[in-house]
């Protein structure tokens, strides 16, 4: 799992969202929308 590797492996902060009511993949478009906007500003953040 990637959370895992960059939190213990890598000592990348992390942040585990759990969006409630889905399953593995999101179903919901609002919950899709949110993961990439909050991907984006991580990758931003962290990725130079």
């Amino acid at each position: 799992m990637r959370y895992r590797a960059l939190r213990e492996y890598r000592k990348v902060p992390t942040e585990l969202v759990v969006y409630t009511g889905e399953p593995h993949g999101l179903t919901k478009l609002s919950n899709r929308r949110a993961k990439m906007e909050f991907d984006l500003a991580w990758f931003g953040k962290y990725v130079k």
